[in-house]
């Protein structure tokens, strides 16, 4: 992992902040799942694709194209798996096309 002064400013802030301490340790699952989606996915699909939240035991992932949206179903049941192993309770992985927008 590659040091990030702004990213340890911002972490050092939320961890002092008292009433966003909830915030923080989102922020800081959000962060590690994040991590964990694009490690363990084809290098194509992790460029493809970006996991965009988690809420109420469900992993959003948002695909560029239906093609890698396809592919992702396919791997929910072992992403799955791979998240309730590192302790999160995930439920479901929901996919969303969300093609890239031409300016």
């Amino acid at each position: 992992m590659r040091f990030d002064p702004a990213q340890q400013l911002a972490r050092s802030y939320l961890a002092r902040a008292e009433n966003l301490e909830s915030l923080t340790l989102r922020a800081a699952d959000l962060i590690a799942m994040r991590r964990l989606y694009r490690e363990n996915m084809p290098a194509a699909l992790a460029q493809a694709s970006e996991l965009v939240n988690f809420r109420r035991g469900i992993v959003i992932v948002c695909a560029g194209h239906s093609a890698a949206a396809a592919k992702i179903k396919q791997l929910t049941p072992r992403l799955t798996a791979l998240f309730l192993e590192k302790g999160w309770q995930v439920s479901a992985i929901q996919v969303q096309v969300q093609e890239p927008v031409d300016r």
